[in-house]
This record gives structure tokens, C-alpha cells and sequence, in this order.
């Protein structure tokens, strides 16, 4: 049976005012739910001429599959190295790298406008998605600082101490190859500071404005082409 939507984390996918697309991820599920709700999600929103991700009470979710949602938006002719977790090994001082590239998508979304919602609820791989993508200037980030959390954990960490209390000691962390560095502790800070709530109203008007200079431009550039022959009196 194929993954609903909801299962994956993908709780609203529609065309919003100005041909916009929206999506509101609530979490990132792991990549046998993820990617063909995610390859259905983007086909829908493929051909908007801006697309906002609602991320703002997203708390995490696997990082295989935030890697997959941004393939989508990046440079399909290479694979783009986005991020690193760097592990301990369990009971040893050693540590190995695990990298996370692009990958193959049905679609692209590409040279558009891509503003990415976030806030205080925003944790651990969901900060990881914007965090990325700002770092590689393809997203606006805009919203509050999300919550500083890039330290992950395997499910080996998780020590039971009684049969309904467990410790979870994280043993990795989260490496940007662009920043050299991650959010935690600071958390992910935004492009455009606004209250959450009003988030998506700023991203709309960000959006809006940008087509309508776009359509200035493209009317300022037509113009000459309809009196060619005339004199330039610039």
C-alpha cells in the first residue's frame, strides 16, 4: 500500500494567490515513506513560480530524506555534497563520517524563488533542511531562530534505565561542508526576522513582489522591440 501523504509528514501541498506553491512538512519520515510522497508533492507545486516550505513545527526526522526533498531544488548534472553526521564509535574515543549528497528526482525546481518558514518549534533535521539550503543561497530563510539542536543520536545511544525511562545520549553531530560548522545551540537564523505567525504572510509578499518586478522588467525589455526602427532619445 502506498504512503498517505500525513504518513510521511507532508500535511498540506496546494497552489496558493499568485501561482505560488505551499507545502507544510511535519516531519521528515524515513526514505521508503518519504520519496514517493515527496516525488508526488513536487509534481504538483512544479510548475509554480515560487514555492514556500512550512516547516515551522517541524521537530526532525531522517536526514536520508531531507537530502532527498533538497536534490529537488539543486543542480540535477552533479551530486551536491549537503551535509555530513560525524559519529562516535560506541565505547571508543574513533569517530566516522557519514555524508549525505543529492540525489536522482523525477523533477527539478530550479532558477525559482524558494523561501523556507521556520521558528522556535523548528528542531534538529528540520533545521538541518534550511540550514543547508541557506548555506548553498538557494532558500530565503524566514521566520524566528529555530531551536539549536545538531546533535543526533543511533538507536544503539538509548540506554534504558527502567522499563518506561530511557536515556538518550547523543554520539554524533551534524557538519555543514560549506560552514564548516552547524546551528546547535544557536539555532538557524533567518533571512528575514518576523514573528512565526506572520511567516507566511511575508513570504507571500516576498514572493508576490519579486514577480511583479519581474514583470516590470520583462515589459521594460518589450517595449523597444514594438517601436524598433524609432529614434533612442535615452
Amino acid at each position: 500500500m502506498s504512503p498517505r501523504p500525513n504518513d510521511a509528514g507532508f500535511e498540506r501541498v496546494e497552489r496558493l494567490e499568485g501561482n505560488i506553491g505551499y507545502i507544510r512538512l511535519i516531519r521528515f519520515a524515513p526514505p521508503e515513506i518519504f520519496r514517493d510522497v515527496a516525488n508526488n508533492a513536487m509534481r504538483l507545486v512544479a510548475d509554480t513560480n515560487a514555492l514556500i516550505f512550512d516547516i515551522r513545527g517541524n521537530r526532525g526526522g531522517h536526514p536520508r530524506s531531507i537530502a532527498y526533498l533538497s536534490s529537488f531544488l539543486l543542480d540535477p548534472s552533479r551530486s551536491i555534497h549537503l551535509a555530513d553526521a560525524v559519529w562516535r564509535n560506541k565505547g571508543t574515543l574513533n569517530f566516522r563520517t557519514e555524508e549525505f549528497w543529492t540525489s536522482r528526482t523525477p523533477d527539478h525546481y530550479l532558477d525559482k524563488p524558494v523561501y523556507i518558514l521556520v521558528g522556535p518549534e523548528t528542531f534538529s533535521a528540520a533545521e538541518g533542511f534550511a540550514y543547508h539550503l541557506q548555506a548553498l543561497r538557494r532558500a530565503t530563510i524566514i521566520g524566528a531562530k529555530t531551536k539549536g539542536g545538531a546533535h543526533a543520536t543511533e538507536p544503539d545511544a538509548v540506554v534504558a534505565i527502567e522499563p518506561d525511562l530511557f536515556l538518550v545520549a547523543p554520539n554524533g553531530r551534524t557538519e555543514n561542508p560549506v560552514t564548516k560548522s552547524n546551528w546547535d545551540g544557536v539555532g538557524v537564523r533567518p533571512d528575514v526576522e518576523v514573528a512565526p505567525e506572520t511567516a507566511l504572510v511575508a513570504a507571500m509578499k516576498l514572493a508576490l513582489a519579486r514577480q511583479s518586478d519581474s514583470t516590470s522588467e520583462g515589459a521594460g525589455v518589450a517595449a523597444p522591440q514594438q517601436t524598433a526602427g524609432a529614434p533612442d532619445h535615452r
